[in-house]
């Protein structure tokens, strides 16, 4: 289905009837959408553990230093 959605998306318009082309169009926005907002959680996610590892270290440093 990916190579349709590429295929269709290097045509212009005129040589695929009109409403195929904006529905192949619309499936593949929508499928770079999904494919975005997947790959966005995952870097949050990665960001959200690269923080508290960071804050964890930054305490135990403190703790080290006090005592």
């Amino acid at each position: 289905m990916k190579k349709w959605l590429c295929f269709f998306k290097t045509l212009p318009p005129l040589t695929v009837s009109r409403k195929i082309y904006r529905s192949c169009l619309h499936q593949y926005e929508a499928l770079q959408a999904k494919t975005w907002a997947r790959d966005r959680a995952k870097q949050e996610e990665i960001w959200k553990t690269e923080k508290e590892t960071m804050q964890s270290r930054k305490i135990f440093k403190n703790q080290k230093i006090l005592t």
